[in-house]
């Protein structure tokens, strides 16, 4: 078979052809298409190939899947700079499955009592979504003070309304920051989603 490899339902299909559809096919930002991708890729590995070349194969094609995919189906989150100034406030995630209908929710988390901000603080830059999706939030959106490292899987975003709140204006400073979390599967048998938000908040110094 040299570099072939056979499914009872598939024609011959050889292995160049796969390798190409990992590194060019999975960079794409299309859902469809990245759902093609996956089910030829599906495909390919369900596959019987020769035992002679398979070693090599299977190590070109997770190597490939290494380099490729993290950039393509996941967002590499933003992390607050490490100085020791920053607390982690909250997590939001939220996820649907396959054929299920798109996550949307208003989410929100209270900054502890008494918490002394730092609204010096702005954040520089911001993931805000990915997959083909789009936010309504621009930089300037966040909150003095507030941190947001975004991730998410297929198509995902987090959009307004965003804003943090005093829900008390009497005694020590008690504030609640607000979000909207989004994400948009694919039917089935396309791929689910994911969308992730860990909030942060500058303290004080």
């Amino acid at each position: 078979m040299n570099g072939y490899l056979v499914n009872s339902a598939l024609s011959r299909v050889p292995f160049a052809e796969v390798l190409s559809l990992v590194t060019n096919k999975g960079r794409t930002e299309t859902g469809y298409e990245r759902f093609s991708f996956l089910k030829k890729l599906s495909y390919w590995t369900n596959s019987v190939f020769d035992k002679e070349n398979s070693m090599k194969n299977v190590a070109q094609l997770l190597l490939a899947i290494a380099l490729v995919l993290p950039a393509s189906t996941l967002s590499r989150a933003q992390a607050p700079p490490q100085d020791g100034t920053f607390v982690l406030i909250c997590s939001m995630y939220g996820s649907a499955d396959q054929g299920a209908s798109a996550w949307n929710k208003n989410d929100a988390c209270d900054l502890p009592v008494g918490f002394h901000l730092d609204k010096s603080y702005h954040q520089s830059t911001f993931n805000c979504c990915g997959g083909g999706a789009t936010s309504d939030i621009a930089i300037g959106d966040i909150p003095a003070g507030i941190h947001l490292n975004v991730s998410g899987g297929h198509y995902w975003s987090v959009t307004k309304p965003i804003e943090l709140i005093r829900l008390d204006d009497d005694g020590p400073a008690q504030r609640e920051f607000r979000l909207h979390t989004y994400c948009g599967p694919e039917g089935w048998p396309g791929p689910g989603c994911n969308v992730k938000v860990d909030v942060y908040a500058r303290k004080l110094q």
